[in-house]
């Protein structure tokens, strides 16, 4: 498999335009978690 960033950012990028966060929102959302 993908290292988990590479498999979070093909995720993001498979998400329809209008529904896809940025990838500083996607990344903020992500360190909040750890």
């Amino acid at each position: 498999g993908y290292a988990p960033a590479m498999a979070v950012e093909f995720g993001r990028k498979v998400l329809n335009s209008t529904e896809r966060p940025a990838f500083a929102e996607l990344e903020e959302h992500v360190k909040q978690k750890r």
